[in-house]
């Protein structure tokens, strides 16, 4: 039975450094408040006898992070992700208003209002202007697939011989 060690070398190799890089990103671009985007990043490489199987995870909102959302005025997405009519939730914007501390103030009072009004007010700003994308782990997850081809058609060679050898020392 060939067994792919080399192989899954390699892939543990690039998830790794996908992780790392998509980690670096969300934290320089400032999107990580709660970390939990950050510590949900992971990855699975299976090898099984007649295939190999490898998955990266992430958070659900992580894609919408990632391609970016456009609202219902302006904004883009890389995905072809929209709001219509649900609008991002207040309840989640009131968690990241809490964490980053965020204090809203009226416009025409200056004065600060409820964190309930100023999530309303934000999460309604987002339905209008959607999500810009910041291709936290895309941009490295393209950059690193590039390599990836060459190494990998090298690493199964190198599992090819160790097969080879196996069965012709027997």
């Amino acid at each position: 039975m060939l067994t792919a060690k080399n192989t899954e070398e390699i892939l543990n190799k690039f998830f790794k450094e996908l992780i790392k890089q998509s980690r670096s990103n969300l934290t320089r671009q400032k999107k990580n408040a709660s970390k939990d985007l950050y510590n949900s990043l992971d990855y699975n490489v299976k090898v099984n006898p007649n295939s190999i199987e490898s998955d990266f995870t992430m958070e659900d909102y992580g894609d919408f992070i990632d391609k970016g959302v456009k609202g219902v005025e302006s904004g883009k997405s890389l995905a072809g992700y929209r709001y219509t009519t649900k609008r991002p939730p207040v309840r989640e914007i009131k968690k990241w208003m809490k964490i980053k501390p965020v204090k809203a103030r009226s416009r025409s009072t200056g004065r600060f209002i409820t964190q309930e009004q100023g999530a309303y007010l934000i999460a309604n700003a987002i339905f209008k202007r959607g999500l810009t994308p910041t291709q936290f782990y895309s941009k490295p997850f393209e950059r690193l697939y590039l390599k990836l081809p060459q190494e990998l058609i090298e690493a199964y060679g190198d599992d090819l011989d160790d097969f080879l050898n196996a069965q012709f020392e027997d």
